[in-house]
């Protein structure tokens, strides 16, 4: 097969080629550390999220709510991944979108590359003598010229490595925070774990365990009967009671617990929606 009537020198080829391979590790650097900042921002802030009702005394969330905070955390990350990694490295950067970049950046070059380039896509193809001399001697000239000025650059001048160091340095922090958290606390992180990956329904630990027993209500008697009371346990955390029946609440607490309260405070709603404590 014949040489090409003209072709870029290898010297330019060689900075083009370098450019291209520092925007795609640019590409995949950033987009691993900032998938990692949004798994480790919403793991501690949807942690805190299904704790806090447990401290203040209230219900757990339901499964589905952290199987959706499993989803925004995956997909963010997963998004993160395609949107600035993949696309990048799949998106093909020709070699006058590079020359263009070393142009702007480096203005001695003196639109040089961007000609040799622009020359070799149009003259590449064509048998040499379809390109007259004095054409020829004109872009080996300008070539060779080319060759030297870009020789002499820094492609990691085209590279704005700032962000990207600081993401990182981010991602580091968050990650070494993390394992002081992990060591100071490794049960309460393990169970946050498994409640958010694998949706376990294991209950967070709380200070204090009560456990409600029913109502205890009198029971009617016939004449010459002794008073009786007898206990209602709730069904399904319902207990039915008459309209103007007197009830006692029973309760227990657990004495193991790490706290054993003196006193609690009943909060109630009727089936007409009043509310009292």
């Amino acid at each position: 097969m014949p040489a090409p009537a003209f072709q870029i020198d290898r010297r330019i080829a060689s900075r083009l080629l370098q450019l291209r391979r520092a925007i795609q590790r640019y590409a995949v650097l950033q987009s691993l550390a900032l998938a990692g900042l949004w798994c480790l921002v919403f793991y501690w802030l949807f942690g805190l999220v299904d704790y806090l009702p447990v401290w203040m005394g209230m219900p757990e969330l339901p499964v589905g709510v952290r199987g959706a905070m499993r989803l925004v955390l995956v997909a963010g990350a997963v998004g993160w991944l395609l949107m600035l990694g993949l696309r990048r490295l799949v998106v093909p950067w020709s070699e006058s979108s590079l020359a263009l970049l070393f142009e702007r950046r480096f203005p001695e070059l003196q639109s040089r590359v961007i000609t040799v380039v622009e020359a070799a896509a149009r003259f590449g193809r064509q048998r040499p003598e379809e390109l007259p001399d004095d054409r020829r001697q004109r872009l080996e000239l300008i070539q060779q010229e080319a060759a030297e000025r870009i020789e002499r650059t820094d492609v990691q001048d085209l590279m704005h490595w700032r962000p990207v160091v600081w993401q990182w340095r981010l991602l580091g922090i968050g990650l070494g925070l993390s394992l002081l958290v992990s060591l100071w606390q490794p049960s309460w992180v393990g169970l946050w774990t498994k409640r958010l990956f694998a949706l376990d329904s294991t209950a967070w630990p709380r200070m204090t365990r009560l456990r409600w027993e029913g109502f205890e209500v009198d029971v009617p008697r016939f004449a010459g009967e002794a008073a009786s009371k007898t206990l209602i346990a709730p069904e399904n955390g319902r207990v039915a009671l008459g309209l103007g029946q007197s009830a006692t609440l029973r309760a227990a607490a657990d004495l193991t617990a790490p706290q054993v309260p003196e006193n609690c405070s009943i909060s109630y709603r009727s089936s007409s929606g009043l509310r009292g404590r």
